[in-house]
């Protein structure tokens, strides 16, 4: 459902006019759309490595791969979908969705990630998953971008 605005003039209704659509909105849209694809890639990925003899190596199951490719590959393409058409459940969605992310990010990390992986990259990954939070949710709280999602703001 894209909002739409019709114009009524004296010779009658007008073509729709569309909202346009917020540049945080298209920036995050884009950004999850890619994340989608890798997703949707690295469940193709563990597919193909279901027979392969480098499985033994991988040391996690091209199973547990293979969904979690699927389940957020399928979550960012709905996301996405919902953040470019300027559905109203898109934000809540996207928000509340990449905290679920970053929680599974980092359960996924702790238990299947060596411990003195930590000090690689550990603090690095701790600030970003805050800061691409704190953004998302900043990015969403725009008065551009709950215009286009129909967000009364008077």
């Amino acid at each position: 459902m894209v909002q739409e605005i019709a114009k009524i003039s004296e010779d009658g209704p007008q073509r729709p006019v569309r909202k346009k659509r917020a540049w945080p909105v298209t920036f995050l849209a884009l950004a999850v759309l890619i994340l989608a694809v890798m997703f949707l890639i690295s469940a193709w990925d563990a597919a193909s490595l279901w027979l392969s003899p480098l499985q033994p190596l991988l040391g996690v199951s091209p199973a547990y791969l293979l969904g979690r490719g699927v389940v957020w590959g399928i979550a960012g393409v709905i996301a996405f979908i919902g953040l470019w058409r300027g559905w109203r459940w898109a934000p809540r969605f996207v928000c509340w969705g990449l905290v679920v992310f970053v929680l599974f990010y980092w359960l996924e990390r702790i238990l299947l990630v060596r411990a003195e992986a930590w000090g690689v990259n550990g603090w690095f990954s701790a600030g970003m998953s805050i800061l691409v939070i704190f953004l998302a949710w900043w990015m969403m709280s725009l008065k551009s971008s709950r215009a286009f999602f129909g967000e009364n703001l008077e």
